[in-house]
């Protein structure tokens, strides 16, 4: 049974810069299992080799649409994994501490996307 942390980037390229630093942040505690589903206005704001899997939204209801809230409710669709933890973009991994099973959980915060341009000069490459 595969096991993964999830995130996404749909509709504006802040959130694909918002994912690229969760990532960053979940490999600083030795977390790589990581997916991103993300369309084709964020896709090319990916960092390569951040992601094990970077997924294609394809919804064709939410597609080019202002209802990017509501891919959470279809993302379901999209796990590649058979146990999944979804984590919003603007998070951070930080303390780790032990989760059930076999995730190894890390405490995440959000600073939301009005504090993303603090985390722009962080230490992570973000361009």
């Amino acid at each position: 049974m595969k096991s993964g942390y999830f995130t996404l980037a749909i509709g504006n390229p802040r959130y694909a810069e918002l994912a690229n630093i969760l990532a960053y942040s979940l490999h600083d505690v030795g977390i790589t299992n990581i997916s991103i589903l993300t369309d084709d206005k964020c896709k090319p704001h990916i960092h390569d080799g951040l992601f094990e899997q970077v997924l294609d939204f394809t919804d064709e209801y939410i597609k080019d649409k202002p209802y990017w809230g509501l891919a959470k409710l279809l993302m379901y669709k999209y796990l590649p994994y058979d146990r999944s933890v979804f984590i919003d973009a603007d998070s951070l991994a930080g303390v780790q501490f032990k989760g059930c099973d076999d995730f190894d959980f890390k405490f995440t915060t959000s600073y939301g996307t009005s504090g993303w341009g603090n985390w722009k000069r962080s230490q992570w490459p973000v361009p």
